[in-house]
């Protein structure tokens, strides 16, 4: 993770202006040191989040790891697993300043029932 690759990414969103789409992978959390350092460089005041994709519900890790305005990301089976898991996790990372994605596999076929639900929640975004 260095310096130059992180002004590079942020060079790019900025002149494309896309600064606000961009969010980058806990895959490379580590990362983050450097992408603070190259915001400051460029005189970027806001902050790329990161997103924290997990395949359970335990994600406390991602808020010891991770600044507000991250995301957690769960996927649609995980969610179907237990609700009333998936709603508890909704509310904590509203606590944590976190953001929660979800995602429809490949292997999902949703229905209208299912983005009913979804509207019920503060999801940020539905992939």
């Amino acid at each position: 993770f260095d310096l130059e690759g992180a002004l590079e990414v942020l060079k790019l969103c900025k002149a494309h202006s896309m600064l606000e789409q961009v969010q980058f992978s806990s895959f490379n959390w580590a990362f983050a040191e450097e992408l603070d350092k190259a915001r400051k460089t460029l005189n970027i005041e806001e902050r790329q989040p990161f997103g924290f994709l997990t395949g359970s519900f335990d994600v406390q890790r991602a808020y010891t790891l991770g600044k507000a305005g991250d995301a957690v990301s769960l996927g649609w089976d995980l969610i179907q697993s237990s609700r009333e898991n998936f709603e508890k996790i909704v509310k904590e990372a509203e606590e944590n300043k976190f953001k929660v994605k979800m995602y429809f596999s490949y292997t999902n076929t949703e229905s209208y029932e299912d983005y009913k639900y979804l509207q019920t929640l503060d999801l940020d975004t539905v992939i």
